[in-house]
């Protein structure tokens, strides 16, 4: 089952990173990085296997429907990347963490889901193509986004959702 390989990678490697806790250096980006890097490996593959599990995954997640499936297959090891971003980012509330980890979530899905909408975008004939450098940059954008949702959370006084 793909969610079993997932998790068990996503778990394995969030033990490495609080393994490698460095004192004072943010586990941010280590963390977002152990999260995200198994499904991009996976749907970067050339395996079109993955690629149809990473558009049904993101389908899914954008769904009422899926949202069930989702939490079945992959809540156990959310709330274990939850736990570990409330320790990387103190002082943040849960709300603010569990938001900036969807927005990382659907971001992730959204690249790796290879609808060709980016290279339509770019007016990029040749296809679909995850490189390391999307990955790498994929990351920096998530990390800023935490960093900047953590700092106003700091800042502001009690946040209401705007709906």
């Amino acid at each position: 089952m793909s969610s079993a390989i997932l998790n068990a990678r996503r778990m394995t490697s969030l033990a490495a990173v609080r393994a490698s806790n460095a004192r004072g250096k943010s586990q941010l980006a280590p963390l977002i990085r152990s999260y995200v890097a198994p499904f991009f490996e996976m749907a970067s593959g050339g395996d079109q296997g993955w690629r149809n599990y990473a558009t049904l995954m993101e389908r899914l997640a954008n769904s009422p429907r899926g949202t069930d499936v989702i939490s079945r297959h992959y809540d156990v090891t959310a709330r274990a990347y939850i736990d570990a971003f409330r320790v990387a980012v103190p002082g943040a509330s849960e709300q603010v963490v569990v938001d900036g980890f969807m927005v990382m979530v659907s971001a992730m899905l959204a690249v790796c889901a290879g609808t060709g909408r980016a290279e339509r975008l770019m007016d990029n004939a040749s296809g679909p193509a995850l490189a390391d450098a999307t990955f790498d940059d994929l990351v920096h954008f998530m990390e800023a986004g935490f960093s900047a949702i953590t700092r106003q959370s700091q800042t502001a006084p009690l946040r209401k959702a705007k709906r």
